[in-house]
């Protein structure tokens, strides 16, 4: 583990050197960082603040920037500092739907379930041509047993992207929670051939 993360930081570290008035590097090199706070490196926090705030001052109105600190946040496990910053971006860019999203996490991991569902189902409505969004969206609606809402979300999610397997998955298991055994079953059926083999389509 030590070796990967000396090759990954060596090799963030050299894109600094190479353009350091680049915020991507920055913000690359910060992710790096941010990725080893779980893990317990020490002073990987402090690093990935440092860069992400070096980023900040290439491009201060990136509300992108502002939600990789609140994703750090969150890794060091300060919730109240991540929706600050989550707030900030959306103040930025009111669109934002993955700064919608981890608002929706985090006001999940405290309990808030009513809110996480609002601010997901915000997101959906400005993102209808996006798969991703409609597959987060059915999953925080599945998550707070709001079954009926996570079909539509997962059957817009199919829709958009029929190759979307994991989506076409959450689909079939919600259709069992509203009763919809048959289309369930084609669902899985439809799964089964292009996974022939795979143990949880084969229990499900």
């Amino acid at each position: 583990v030590q070796n990967l993360v000396t090759r990954a930081e060596n090799a963030a570290q050299a894109a600094v050197s190479k353009n350091p008035t680049y915020y991507v590097n920055w913000v690359n090199l910060g992710d790096v960082y941010s990725s080893f706070v779980a893990i317990g490196v020490t002073g990987a926090y402090d690093s990935a603040n440092s860069s992400y705030a070096k980023a900040l001052t290439y491009n201060p109105n990136n509300p992108s920037i502002l939600l990789s600190q609140a994703q750090l946040e969150i890794a060091n496990k300060n919730p109240t500092g991540a929706r600050t910053l989550v707030e900030q971006a959306l103040a930025q860019k009111s669109d934002y739907t993955d700064a919608l999203f981890a608002l929706a996490q985090i006001d999940q991991t405290a309990g808030n379930t009513t809110q996480a569902l609002s601010e997901a189902q915000q997101a959906g409505l400005y993102a209808q041509n996006d798969p991703t969004v409609f597959f987060q969206l059915g999953t925080f609606e599945y998550n707070a047993n709001d079954y009926s809402d996570a079909v539509t979300a997962f059957e817009n999610a199919v829709t958009l992207n029929p190759s979307y397997w994991t989506a076409r998955y959450s689909l079939a298991l919600a259709y069992q929670k509203v009763g919809r055994a048959s289309d369930a079953t084609t669902q899985l059926g439809i799964l089964h051939q292009e996974f022939p083999n795979d143990t949880a389509i084969n229990s499900a």
